[in-house]
């Protein structure tokens, strides 16, 4: 009341006086006057920003996301950008590590990380011409945590995005960066890339104190073998993994041991890369924990595919009738001592006669019979017991006839049962049979799309999504994610449009389920149709992002108009138009200017 009672009658008060007051503000647990901080910061902005201090403003915008009011607190973190300034790196880790709690702020903060990180490239610029001291640069840290939150949320556009940035900035990343894009490709399929990594991340995986963390890269490296439908690589990296040495000298004296990783596109001409110092790990950096049971665990510094992955891979070769490989598969590892007493074998047929496929079962005992495998007495029991409760004879009296070549006579009675959860897993692997196929080819054909996406060879591209829609395989979320990159690269706004009719007409027809949880597919939809002054289509993705709760960064949409149409129509009514079309756009770009708070004579930042 009182700072209002002093603006009215003498105007703004000094600059000490008004920066003290915002910091006093800023102090207060109170919600109440946090916001009124903020809109003094706000009015006081549009009409004379010089006064700002970035101190109070810093103060400020701490406090308005630590009580939870993400909009407002990048809001004045952008001000204060505009000044000039960018806080520490140390008061930016605070900022966003409260930022990225909610959805809503993860998807704020991770534009206004990018700002952040524009804001240094320029600076970077201007040093050389000038020979100023460098700038500092966001370190791996603020990276990870950017880079943890877009993946945790599914914002695949931004993880992109924050990746090439690590690039483009030049900062060394570190093991939880390889490990946070591992997932990242496991969630848009991009395994090729994974596959070139894996023989630097084997050689520090031998480490005891970073198997813990590797175990995470080969998770995603197999999950997508299987979502690939690929069960031989599936194979291969499971008998990888338990044929590797169990402990490495792991003694570094510190050291760095700086690699440079490709990503993007498998096209030099199209890619990038970043450095990494591949033995470095900050413990202090907690990754989010992944929900689901992993494929890969680590016992006791050593890395060994889960029971969920012996699952997946057995009923895999049991769908593809392609029994001999499990044999191999068992064979492989058999002798492999790191278990001590477990018998990977006997679970592996004691799951299969429990889910009833006995022939099955019979088939992997005479193959590892073959291989001079020894098969232990309980599997022969077990496979004898299963015949007789389902009263086939004939098997019955050829098996028995068999073991007692074997083995000598057999006691059927007291068959030891282990401790397995296999067939717990078997029988949910059959229940996901159906969705197994289907999801295969999408990974197959969205990889392809990706591919001549990140070539800018769209021609390529939409000639594969045709033969997708053809074979009736319907499109998801990343297949679209990957046709925008590549038109939104090549600055293809005319196509973007019609990519937009492809996806609504998705939505109508009921075969595109996940795009309400894309937001920063939409937001760069929005994006680009600004660029191109395509406002009817502005209008309308803003508006469906409105109507499903998403986050609209009027902030960001509000700055690339600027940048481009400032003074379109700016002294235009619609009487004046001359045509209907025009007559239309006007009102197209009037609904925006309203929507975004840019009046005809200056910019209003209350969001």
């Amino acid at each position: 009341m009182a700072f209002n009672d002093y603006k009215r009658l003498y105007g703004l008060p000094s600059q000490s006086t008004l920066n003290e007051f915002i910091v006093s503000l800023s102090y207060s647990s109170d919600l109440q006057w946090l916001n009124k901080a903020y809109e003094t910061v706000v009015a006081v902005y549009e009409v004379q920003r010089g006064l700002l201090q970035p101190g109070a403003l810093t103060s400020l915008s701490l406090s308005l996301v630590r009580a939870g009011v993400p909009v407002h607190a990048s809001t004045v973190l952008r001000i204060i950008l505009e000044t000039g300034t960018v806080p520490s790196v140390d008061t930016l880790c605070i900022f966003f590590l409260h930022m990225v709690k909610t959805r809503v702020g993860s998807a704020l903060g991770t534009n206004l990380f990018a700002e952040i990180c524009n804001v240094y490239l320029r600076r970077v610029l201007l040093r050389k011409k000038s020979k100023k001291i460098d700038p500092i640069k966001p370190n791996a840290a603020l990276f990870n945590l950017i880079l943890d939150t877009c993946v945790k949320f599914g914002f695949t556009m931004k993880t992109k995005e924050v990746i090439e940035l690590i690039s483009r900035v030049g900062s060394v990343a570190d093991l939880n960066t390889i490990i946070l894009i591992s997932r990242y490709y496991e969630k848009i399929g991009r395994r090729d890339e994974l596959k070139n990594w894996k023989e630097r991340v084997d050689l520090i995986s031998l480490s005891p104190p970073l198997a813990h963390k590797c175990r995470e890269f080969y998770d995603s490296l197999l999950s997508l073998h299987f979502k690939f439908d690929d069960l031989d690589s599936a194979s291969d990296l499971m008998v990888d993994l338990y044929q590797r040495p169990k402990f490495v000298n792991s003694s570094n004296n510190g050291s760095q041991k700086l690699y440079q990783m490709r990503v993007g596109s498998r096209n030099l001409k199209f890619g990038y890369a970043f450095i990494v110092d591949i033995l470095k790990s900050d413990d202090g950096f907690v990754l989010s924990p992944e929900n689901e049971p992993g494929l890969v665990l680590c016992e006791k510094g050593n890395l060994l595919p889960s029971e969920k992955a012996i699952a997946k891979l057995v009923y895999g070769f049991v769908r593809q009738r392609k029994v001999s490989k499990i044999s191999e598969f068992l064979v492989k590892i058999g002798k492999d001592t790191k278990f001590g007493d477990t018998d990977l074998s006997y679970d592996v047929i004691s799951g299969c006669i429990e889910m009833g496929w006995l022939d099955h079962a019979h088939d992997i005992i005479e193959e590892l019979e073959l291989e001079n495998f020894p098969v232990g007495a309980g599997i022969y029991k077990s496979l004898l017991t299963a015949y007789q409760e389902q009263d086939r004879f004939e098997e019955y009296n050829s098996l028995l006839k068999h073991t007692k070549n074997v083995l000598g006579p057999l006691a059927l009675c007291g068959c030891n049962k282990r401790n397995s959860n296999l067939v717990e897993f078997l029988t949910k692997e059959v229940a996901c049979e159906n969705a197994t196929v289907p999801k295969a080819l999408v990974f197959e054909f969205n990889d392809s799309i990706s591919f001549f996406s990140d070539a800018k060879m769209m021609d390529d591209a939409l000639r594969t999504y045709k033969c997708m829609r053809e074979r009736k395989i319907s499109p998801n979320g990343l297949t679209f994610f990957h046709i925008l990159s590549g038109f939104s690269s090549l600055k293809m706004y005319r196509e973007i449009t019609i990519l937009w009719g492809e996806i609504k007409r998705s939505l109508e027809y009921g075969i595109l389920s996940d795009l309400k949880n894309r937001d920063d597919l939409l937001e760069c939809l929005v994006v680009n149709f600004l660029k191109g002054g395509y406002f009817e289509r502005v209008m309308e993705v803003i508006d469906f992002m409105s109507k499903n709760g998403m986050c609209c960064d009027k902030w960001k949409y509000r700055g690339v108009f600027l940048e481009l149409h400032r003074e379109l129509y700016r002294n235009l009514k619609v009487s004046d138009a001359s045509t209907e079309a025009q007559s239309k756009r006007l009102e197209h770009v009037k609904a925006f200017r309203d929507w975004a708070g840019i009046n005809q004579r200056r910019r209003n930042l209350k969001l």
